[in-house]
């Protein structure tokens, strides 16, 4: 019996343990520009060295990057289920859907690259040697890829006779100049996938540019009385009913299953917009009209009252103090020789004016647990008040 009761004790225990280890949250702080992670206890889980951080969509992971120019340093993703971070090459917060699931666009040290479900942690590999991805809808994704290097054929060079002048050999003659392209009129390998794990592609073009393309939607003309009927439009601005591909100029226009309408040829048109000439041989070509910009159409506006801040920030002569407003009282809760600033997310920030330095964290709004290691709220004379 004693046996029983020791066993059943420890079951709870390790039941209870189990409990508190699921309920531990880790927290994103930054240090003086630069962002790390802690858990709620105040441990730093992930020292403050990287520039900017992410969470991914299911709050599973924190994606942590350098600079881009920051010679290769590595981007480290935290898995907060494992407890446990790991670098990779490239690693893209809830990059592309596939079948309706977020999944990341990863290159990991070694260079294999693959698209990752964060939550079942299967993977998809590329074909082509992909280096950018985006969705274009729930039926397609686009990706930018570099194409594989064909051994260029070698050229024999015709043997100049054997001269000499003066008893010396001429120097070998100047080399031709040619004629490059610059970086922004270069064109780019562009591969269309059907969005599936077999990532199967659809279309291969190259490009300097490519537009989604919509049917404008038909307005409303006034009855005979004068009236005009409202139609609320329900449409996915995430879709699309044309995609045009344009290279210096060369234009090719497909439908939204990627069948070609017709290639033609026009002005060159900006990174963002299409010119007024290729939108007008579209609208002929696809016996369509087409709007002129893509965008969301306005939203309501919202009576919802706004909700007071639960915190504002005091001074006293060179002292910045964090108060809290709960239940109508003012209560001081932790001082700062540098200048406070509290935003409703229960975060605050500490700006160090005179070295150009920002520090900001997470607050618990009813504890006031800071979540940010207990070291560099000391070299930032940070004091928690009773």
């Amino acid at each position: 019996m004693m046996n029983f009761r020791k066993i059943t004790i420890s079951i709870f225990a390790l039941l209870s343990i189990a409990k508190i280890a699921a309920q531990q949250s880790f927290y994103p702080f930054t240090y003086e520009d630069k962002d790390g992670l802690t858990d709620d206890k105040g441990n730093e889980i992930v020292a403050p060295i990287y520039d900017y951080w992410s969470e991914s969509e299911n709050e599973k992971l924190f994606i942590f990057k350098p600079k881009y120019d920051s010679n290769g340093k590595a981007t480290l993703c935290f898995d907060v289920t494992k407890k446990q971070g790991k670098e990779y090459k490239t690693f893209y917060q809830d990059e592309v859907t596939i079948q309706k699931v977020q999944h990341h666009f990863v290159e990991e040290l070694n260079g294999k690259k693959y698209l990752l479900n964060s939550e079942t942690e299967e993977t998809i590999p590329f074909k082509e040697d992909v280096y950018t991805v985006n969705d274009l809808n729930d039926d397609y994704i686009i990706a930018k890829y570099f194409p594989k290097e064909t051994k260029a054929p070698k050229i024999t060079l015709e043997q100049a006779p054997f001269m000499k002048v003066k008893g010396k050999i001429p120097p070998p003659p100047s080399p031709k100049k040619v004629v490059g392209t610059s970086i922004e009129d270069r064109e780019e390998n562009y591969v269309i996938y059907s969005s599936t794990s077999a990532l199967k592609p659809v279309l291969k073009t190259e490009a300097n540019n490519y537009f989604l393309l919509n049917k404008e939607i038909a307005v409303n003309k006034p009855d005979g009385n004068g009236n005009v009927e409202v139609q609320i439009i329900g449409r996915n601005l995430d879709d699309f009913d044309f995609v045009l591909f344009e290279n210096q100029g060369a234009y090719q226009l497909y439908d939204k299953n990627f069948k070609l309408i017709k290639k033609f040829t026009s002005k060159p048109s900006s990174e963002y917009e299409v010119n007024e000439d290729a939108l007008k041989k579209c609208e002929i070509f696809s016996t369509s009209k087409i709007e002129k910009r893509r965008g969301a159409y306005p939203t309501m506006a919202s009576d919802r009252e706004i909700e007071k801040p639960k915190f504002t920030i005091e001074r006293d002569n060179d002292i910045y103090y964090l108060v809290s407003k709960n239940n109508g009282e003012n209560k001081k809760i932790l001082s700062s020789p540098y200048k406070l600033e509290y935003s409703r997310e229960g975060r605050l920030r500490i700006e160090d004016q005179k070295a150009d330095k920002t520090t900001s964290f997470k607050f618990n709004e009813t504890t006031f647990q800071l979540y940010i290691p207990q070291k560099y709220l000391q070299v930032l004379n940070v004091k928690l008040l009773n």
